[in-house]
């Protein structure tokens, strides 16, 4: 498998996570530059937007973001590891 087909692969198994075990609370969003949101639907605000980078495969949010957010955002990079592992990365 080549980089990008790797990085097709991470970012695919981590959508498919997010959407598994997200999907009732949470939808993804595309944004520019190669960056895809992850944004909980009981809040209009974007201070509770998961970022997640396409390339890098990193994963941030706003330190004021709600409790909910970061709990959230600390499963995600569990999980984000867990896949990055498996592809050696």
């Amino acid at each position: 498998m080549n980089k990008t087909q790797t990085k097709e692969a991470i970012n695919n198994e981590f959508f498919d996570y997010v959407e598994s075990n997200y999907g009732e609370g949470w939808i993804l969003e595309e944004g520019m530059g190669g960056r895809m949101y992850v944004v909980p639907r009981y809040t209009k605000k974007g201070d509770d937007i998961i970022e997640y980078s396409l390339s890098q495969h990193t994963i941030c949010t706003y330190n004021w973001g709600s409790d909910e957010t970061k709990q959230v955002e600390k499963d995600l990079n569990i999980k984000l590891s867990e896949i990055l592992q498996k592809h050696n990365k």
